[in-house]
C-alpha cells in the first residue's frame, strides 16, 4: 500500500534548484532608472537571486508618472499596491487601486498604470518565467551608466524573445 502522507512523497522527488533562501532587502536588486524619472528594481530572477521560475520587481511612480500602455503576449503578471494609489487602465475599463490591492493582468491584456494624487505611489510586479528579468535588464539605463545602453541586433533580437511584451 503507498504511503499516505503525500509531502514524505513529494519530498522525495529531485527538486529543480539547489539555492539557498535569502531576505531579499528593500533597497536590494539591480536599480534601473527610467526616461521620466520612475525607477524599479529587479528583486529576484536569475540574476538576482538565481530563480529559474520567478521573476519579482519593485517600481515607484512618482505623480504624474505613468507604466506606458503595454501588452505581455504569453505573461500573466500581479501587481501589488504597496504605497499610494493608481489607476490601471485596461484595455476597455479602468479601476482604482491602493494600498495591498493585488491586480491580476492576463496574457494579452492592454494596460497602463498611472498614479493618482499628489504621493509617490509604489507597486510590485511579478511574473511566473525568471527570464523576464533579463527583458528589464533592456529598459532604462544601469546604476552608473550615464545614458541606457545602445542595442546591437542581437541584443533586440533576444529583447524581443525574453520579453515577449508590445510597447504601444
Amino acid at each position: 500500500m503507498p504511503p499516505r502522507n503525500l509531502s514524505w512523497v513529494a519530498a522525495q522527488q529531485p527538486i529543480h534548484t539547489d539555492l539557498r533562501p535569502r531576505v531579499v532587502r528593500r533597497a536590494d536588486g539591480e536599480r534601473r532608472y527610467l526616461a521620466d524619472g520612475r525607477f524599479m528594481l529587479l528583486k529576484v530572477g536569475p540574476a538576482a537571486t538565481g530563480a529559474s521560475y520567478l521573476f519579482l520587481g519593485y517600481e515607484d511612480l512618482p505623480p504624474g508618472t505613468a507604466i506606458p500602455e503595454h501588452t505581455h503576449e504569453v505573461d500573466e503578471e500581479v501587481l501589488i499596491v504597496h504605497r499610494g494609489r493608481v489607476e490601471v487602465v485596461f484595455s476597455n475599463d479602468s479601476a482604482e487601486a491602493s494600498v495591498g490591492d493585488v491586480v491580476f493582468l492576463p496574457p494579452r491584456m492592454h494596460v497602463h498604470v498611472r498614479t493618482l494624487g499628489s504621493d509617490t505611489a509604489s507597486i510590485f510586479f511579478a511574473f511566473p518565467r525568471g527570464s523576464v528579468e533579463r527583458c528589464f535588464e533592456y529598459v532604462g539605463r544601469g546604476e552608473g551608466e550615464a545614458a541606457p545602453r545602445r542595442f546591437t541586433r542581437a541584443d533586440t533580437a533576444e529583447a524581443l524573445r525574453t520579453c515577449q511584451m508590445t510597447i504601444y
